[in-house]
């Protein structure tokens, strides 16, 4: 019987859906929340002929893990050293026994890490053909100017947005005004683009290379971001096949099997790439769309030629 370990939040709304889906094939899901309590036990016998871990009262021997927003050991010490040394080795302990497993991790942390990084994504996927939207990444005032001018000449406007997700709020896109200061920029590097001015939206989710697309609706064409509208609504939408592909290739190159696209199309019908979260929402498309996401999950998650148990790190 399969056994697949889902790295996540109990309270993920995602996890508990393909856990389910998976409990309903028969097979075992086990979703664990890797922030680590100072109370909580954990145990790797490394010289265990099979991969067993045992971790906050499991016994876990899996034959895939889905990496599903992880977050990182925590403690309770109120000394910052001992914080940071605690945490460290939590997470040594941790992440180094699931690498261990001899089992695939989707997505892979290092390359999920790598792949949330704006600027890498951006550059790979012009690199592969996507178009982009016209960018730069400065906490320069002056280049910034320089740069929504240049929008403006061409009879567009400039958006920005951060670079990593806000803790504090959604961090979405907005429009460049005159708000912005010089003493605010200088802080920190901000990603600034030429805005494609709206024909459709479309967000698409990606899991083992079944590619599920949706326009996305909402009675507010004045936003910028479409997230700000609570009551946007979504249709299955079809890309054109050599899309698809460079979406597929998209996620080769940066390692991922799973992943959330966002897409903008302009007025004249061309199709920009705008970003990829490797751990996005999808739940929406299948409530709202009615497309079998959770399925195409559960497929990669238990897939025999993919989660057969490769011994050889433990010899």
């Amino acid at each position: 019987m399969a056994s697949v370990l889902i790295i996540a939040p109990q309270n993920d709304v995602h996890a508990l859906a393909v856990a389910e889906r998976i409990q309903q094939r028969g097979q075992k899901a086990l979703i664990v929340d890797s922030r680590w309590l100072n109370n909580e036990l954990f145990s790797y016998d490394i010289n265990c002929n099979s991969h067993l871990l045992e971790w906050k009262g499991h016994r876990i021997d899996p034959t895939s893990i889905w990496w599903r927003r992880a977050h990182s050991p925590t403690t309770a010490s109120p000394d910052y050293n001992v914080q940071k040394f605690v945490v460290a080795e939590k997470r040594s302990a941790l992440f180094g026994s699931l690498h261990s497993a001899g089992c695939p991790i989707f997505n892979d942390p290092a390359r999920e890490t790598l792949a949330n990084l704006k600027p890498y994504q951006l550059a790979v996927a012009r690199q592969i053909g996507l178009q982009i939207p016209r960018t730069i990444i400065t906490n320069d005032y002056k280049a910034m100017i320089q740069f929504r001018d240049s929008c403006k000449a061409r009879s567009k406007r400039c958006i920005y947005k951060s670079l990593t997700p806000c803790p504090t709020h959604l961090g979405e896109t907005r429009l460049v005004d005159d708000q912005l200061q010089p003493e605010e920029l200088i802080m920190a590097p901000v990603i600034f683009q030429e805005c494609i001015e709206r024909g459709r939206d479309i967000r698409v989710f990606i899991a083992n290379s079944k590619v599920f697309s949706v326009n996305v609706l909402t009675q507010h064409e004045e936003l910028i971001d479409w997230r700000l509208d609570p009551l946007c609504t979504y249709e299955p939408t079809k890309l054109h096949k050599a899309v698809e592909a460079k979406l597929k290739m998209l996620l080769s190159r940066l390692g991922l099997h799973t992943g959330s696209i966002d897409l903008r199309e302009d007025s004249g019908g061309e199709l920009f790439f705008l970003e990829i979260n490797p751990s996005g929402q999808f739940l929406f498309l299948e409530s709202d769309a009615n497309l079998p996401v959770t399925a195409a999950i559960a497929d990669l998650l238990l897939s025999p030629s993919l989660t057969k148990k490769n011994r050889t790190v433990k010899q």
